[in-house]
């Protein structure tokens, strides 16, 4: 009978004590001709994803740290790699797609219209009140003067004051040449009033009262609108806006009176059509 004891070697190397039967316990100690050889390649695998997860992690964070300060201050390289040049240039694309959404074509399509053959052809509150009433002229004025708000508020809450305001631009230009219709729009003062609303509310309001009544003596929308416009710079910076705000202020102003070119020479002429509905 063999006896198998083993002790604690520091070698690794394990021993076999054989004793046969009968024989005392002081047999020689003989080695054992296939000792068992620690797993080395288990070891070193487990040495490795150790390291790597470790080294992953510390990677991980090494990032998150680095994407923080860049946002908190991003490279001045190249516009590109700027995360405060990327927002306002999708805030400014989703302004222009709300001005885009151009309700005085869409109101009289849905009456079976198609306003650009009718009246002045103008996709206006204006033209689609001469053309098809009061209830359809205030649908697409308050359809306007809503997207107005929205594309301001929009730029307003993401960007800032000058980002509302150059965001209310970009609404008065996406309703001058929508993209979804074939950049055929409106004169876009709807819209330029839904911005002033938003950015400064009395005063937007002010314009709007000044609109209606100019409106309700001459009976010329046109005419109210310029009066509007005239008003809409100065009237921002009694209010307190500076800088950025007013240029974009100014520019948006310039369009709708630029896009009054037509009625300014009928106005002059003396041939400028009214709006009698009213």
């Amino acid at each position: 009978m063999v006896g198998i004891r083993r002790g604690n070697d520091p070698t690794g190397i394990q021993e076999r004590r054989c004793q046969p039967t009968g024989v005392g316990s002081d047999s020689p100690v003989v080695k054992d001709p296939h000792p068992t050889a620690p797993n080395t390649v288990t070891d070193f695998a487990s040495l490795i994803i150790v390291v790597t997860s470790r080294s992953l992690a510390v990677l991980f964070l090494i990032t998150l740290r680095c994407f923080a300060a860049f946002r908190i201050a991003p490279l001045r390289l190249s516009p590109l790699l700027d995360f405060a040049f990327l927002e306002t240039i999708v805030a400014l694309a989703a302004a222009y797609l709300i001005g885009s959404v151009d309700f005085g074509v869409i109101v009289p399509q849905l009456a079976g219209v198609d306003i650009y053959t009718h009246g002045s052809g103008n996709p206006g509150a204006s033209n689609v009140l001469r053309t098809l009433g009061k209830k359809a002229g205030a649908a697409v004025m308050l359809g306007d003067v809503v997207k107005g708000m929205a594309a301001a508020g929009l730029g307003d809450l993401w960007l800032g004051e000058a980002g509302g305001f150059a965001c209310g631009l970009a609404a008065v230009v996406g309703h001058a040449f929508p993209l979804w219709h074939r950049f055929r729009g409106g004169r876009g003062v709807a819209t330029a009033l839904g911005a002033a609303i938003w950015m400064e509310p009395w005063f937007g309001l002010m314009l709007v009262a000044a609109w209606a009544a100019v409106v309700a003596v001459t009976k010329m929308a046109s005419l109210a609108s310029l009066v509007a416009m005239v008003a809409y710079v100065p009237g921002f910076a009694l209010f307190g806006h500076r800088d950025w705000s007013l240029l974009w202020v100014a520019a948006a102003a310039l369009l709708v009176v630029v896009r009054h070119a037509p009625n300014i020479r009928r106005l002059l002429s003396g041939q400028e059509r009214t709006v009698e509905a009213m």
